[in-house]
């Protein structure tokens, strides 16, 4: 009986191994339809989810740069008025009355040299304690970049008198405006408590706060950094201070905001 098959057993063998190889091939060099509607969905989910949980990190990681930076200037300003101090018998620097710095007399100031420089950045450089600092970075906050605004309670926001710093000395060292007492009176840095706060960086939401180179503490601070700012102590040390324990404070009298010596409340007068 004659073979049906043209090939012998071993070369059938062969034959099958070699299609199965071909398909094989064919299977592996088949284009791949991409991705579904729905497979892109979920990974477009799964990137916004870990962008939600990314962001905030950022957020928070910059605005720790930023109090980093407040603490930085405050601990530079404090020590440059200390060592100002150390140079003239003790005694701190003027604190920069707006209307005391338009006479032809006036001198000048912890912040600047008169009235004149309230309006630049430069202003800084013709304070007494820049030549101990030589720097006018270390005036500004990080987040109070220029053009420099204040806004009002309504949110309008306006140009402001004070363009030299972000930060204003306590009012209550020259407390003695209102006494009896020479205009330009300072005190000793040994008058004060070294807890009680000499530095604050001033609340950017009132238009008065930036009028001269002094604040009061009922003027409240900044709340640029998460509701609250550094506050720099007599003894040359910075701390953070939400808005709520500086509104506490700004209320002891005598406490370490309200520490005028000449008073027994520690505030520009008895009659607080």
């Amino acid at each position: 009986m004659s073979n049906p098959h043209p090939y012998s057993a071993q070369e059938e063998i062969g034959r099958s191994k070699s299609t199965r190889l071909s398909l094989v091939f064919a299977r592996g060099n088949k284009v791949s339809p991409g991705f579904t509607l729905i497979e892109l969905l979920v990974v477009i989910g799964i990137i916004a989810i870990l962008a939600s949980l990314v962001t905030p990190a950022l957020s928070k990681a910059k605005e720790k740069g930023n109090r980093t930076g407040c603490c930085n200037n405050l601990r530079q300003i404090m020590m440059s008025t200390v060592l100002y101090a150390d140079d003239n018998r003790d005694f701190l620097p003027y604190v920069n009355i707006r209307d005391l710095d338009t006479y032809a007399s006036h001198q000048p100031g912890w912040l600047c040299d008169g009235y004149s420089n309230y309006d630049s950045c430069s202003g800084v450089t013709t304070g007494v304690i820049y030549p101990y600092l030589k720097s006018t970075n270390s005036f500004w906050c990080p987040q109070d970049s220029a053009p420099h605004w204040i806004y009002a309670s309504d949110g309008t926001r306006m140009s402001r008198i004070q363009n030299c710093s972000s930060y204003a000395i306590n009012a209550l060292i020259n407390a003695n405006y209102y006494t009896d007492r020479p205009l330009y009176f300072n005190h000793k840095l040994a008058d004060f408590r070294p807890s009680g706060i000499c530095f604050w960086e001033v609340n950017e939401n009132r238009s008065y706060t930036f009028w001269e180179g002094r604040d009061y503490p009922s003027n409240g601070e900044t709340s640029r950094h998460n509701e609250g700012g550094e506050v720099a102590s007599f003894d040359g040390h910075v701390e953070y201070w939400k808005e709520s324990t500086f509104s506490t404070e700004s209320i002891s009298y005598p406490g370490r905001l309200n520490c005028n010596p000449d008073t027994l409340s520690g505030a520009a007068s008895d009659s607080h």
